[in-house]
């Protein structure tokens, strides 16, 4: 995979982050925390995709009393396509800070941008500004309120508005303790002439259930229903830049910790309407991660 040129510097920004991390691992006063991802991405019933692959660096800078946290995230990322069309070749890169009850107890603020660099048309050079505001009690509830502005103005003058109320608990069952967390979406497209699209307003649910199955290992399972399009998820790290429309998912995420090193594996599947062709296609996508602790 080729990292073009003018998504070089990019690149270089998100190893300094690295290299500081690592540079500053013995300090007592910040925490680090850095993972490399491999996504493997499959369509079936497309008539445009065949499949598609990321790699992804994701780190954060901490400090030891857990009242900031400084994210960042640098993807790059391929989708094949079919019929002698040209492969889609895309870098995104996320930052964020959140501000964890320095300010006021219990209350988390976080704000942050995800740029793209896309051969799509439509969407090249995106930019997505996020921000959310909650309150968290540790190991009993939260419940907040995020926000989320999509500007995409390569070809068409586009804005995409997203609202996700969330909230969650911790309660135990059969001797064992879950936590369970509701999300929901409310997504605004302010221009609607391409790809027939035909309506501005979009709505879905998420819901998903963690559970500790034992000491370092941890399993999550997800679902959601609905529609959405250009969707913000993941707090801000995935961005749906290509215009299709999407109609429900379920996953199922693993992950193990053992003392600084943390692993884990993650199954999607999506279900969404091909816009150009209006066939309904299925993807399935597999994470696989690594990540030190230092």
């Amino acid at each position: 995979m080729v990292i073009r040129k003018d998504r070089i510097k990019p690149l270089v920004f998100c190893l300094f982050l690295f290299v500081f991390t690592l540079s500053d691992a013995r300090s007592a006063s910040i925490k680090n925390y850095d993972s490399l991802y491999f996504t493997y991405i499959n369509y079936v019933g497309s008539e445009i995709k065949k499949s598609g692959t990321a790699f992804t660096l994701y780190g954060f800078l901490g400090d030891a009393f857990d009242r900031h946290l400084f994210e960042y995230s640098l993807m790059q990322y391929k989708i094949d396509y079919k019929n002698g069309l040209n492969d889609l070749d895309q870098t995104d890169l996320t930052l964020a800070y959140t501000n964890m009850g320095s300010l006021l107890k219990n209350l988390y603020l976080r704000a942050g941008l995800h740029y793209i660099w896309s051969d799509d048309h439509i969407t090249r050079r995106g930019k997505t500004y996020f921000a959310d505001v909650s309150y968290v009690v540790l190991g009993s509830h939260n419940f907040g309120l995020e926000g989320d502005y999509s500007r995409y103005n390569n070809l068409f003058d586009l804005d995409v508005f997203q609202l996700s109320p969330h909230g969650g608990f911790f309660f135990d069952a059969l001797g064992r303790n879950f936590y369970v967390e509701l999300r929901g979406y409310y997504i605004h497209l302010d221009y609607i002439n391409f790809h027939k699209l035909s309506i501005k307003d979009y709505y879905s649910a998420e819901l998903s259930l963690s559970h500790r199955l034992w000491k370092d290992f941890v399993v999550k399972v997800s679902g959601w229903v609905g529609q959405q399009i250009f969707a913000v998820k993941r707090w801000g790290f995935v961005v749906y830049n290509l215009p299709e429309v999407y109609k429900g998912g379920v996953s199922l995420e693993t992950s193990y910790s053992y003392k600084r090193i943390k692993a884990g594996i993650e199954f999607f599947w999506n279900s969404y309407k091909e816009l150009m062709t209006r066939n309904d296609v299925n993807q399935y996508v597999v994470n696989i991660f690594v990540g030190f602790r230092f």
